[in-house]
């Protein structure tokens, strides 16, 4: 079964919980989505760089919670293991701009990752990005994770809107993770529990993992519809 493992689960501005974030790990190879201000200390914290050959990094968009330590890794993984980070965005000049003013330069500290969609070998996946909606202002993407074995993964970013075909995907025994909130109304930046619960019937809602945390009963409340949660013991390190 193929899953993520969370370095935090939380809205920007819940601060219990940390900034959404996950990874994925084989043969020496991680893929890391979105390094908000919480996970690179996260990640030093739990010493998941120790043994990492080669680092993916893939950014959903550009809030502060999901790229506030990007630049940081980038510069640490380069200083302490000599190696460059592998980046990638859609939006290549944008993020690059971005990184430049706090100092990482490309091809030294980071290089982007080419195409509009990248296989990576170790760990049998092929990553492709959709662009939805978020925010007015910022684009935000989310992203398919396609296995060469076992079920596949959509990761939705911050989105208000739902994967399309999301019951046949799901049907097919696929995951989504899915950013959900409960404080909020059907126009907000974010898709709500009670839009979720229109969309996905009963029987398919524990394939659906809720994340980016924005209440104290969040779990309560997405549990008695039947989603999944990423659980405490599935996420490192919170503090």
């Amino acid at each position: 079964m193929n899953t993520l493992t969370f370095l935090g689960r939380g809205s920007g501005y819940h601060i219990t919980e940390n900034n959404t974030s996950a990874y994925y790990i084989k043969n020496g190879t991680m893929l890391l989505i979105d390094c908000g201000e919480t996970v690179f200390k996260t990640l030093l914290n739990n010493r998941l760089l120790d043994e990492i050959e080669e680092l993916y990094i893939i950014i959903t968009h550009m809030h502060s919670d999901h790229v506030g330590s990007l630049a940081g890794l980038i510069g640490y993984y380069y200083w302490k293991y000599h190696k460059s980070a592998k980046l990638f965005y859609p939006e290549k000049e944008k993020m690059k701009q971005y990184l430049a003013l706090l100092g990482m330069i490309e091809d030294e500290a980071y290089t982007f990752v080419k195409g509009k969609k990248f296989s990576i070998d170790p760990l049998e996946m092929t990553v492709t990005p959709v662009k939805t909606l978020h925010n007015p202002i910022i684009n935000a993407y989310s992203y398919h994770l396609n296995f060469i074995d076992g079920n596949d993964i959509f990761y939705s970013g911050d989105s208000k809107i739902l994967m399309e075909n999301a019951l046949a995907f799901l049907s097919a025994g696929n995951f989504i993770y899915q950013d959900i909130c409960i404080s909020e109304n059907d126009l907000g930046p974010h898709m709500t529990l009670n839009k979720m619960v229109e969309l996905i019937p009963l029987e398919l809602r524990a394939q659906v993992y809720c994340i980016h945390v924005d209440g104290e009963d969040y779990d309560a409340k997405a549990g008695a519809y039947g989603f999944s949660k990423v659980k405490e013991d599935e996420i490192i390190n919170r503090y």
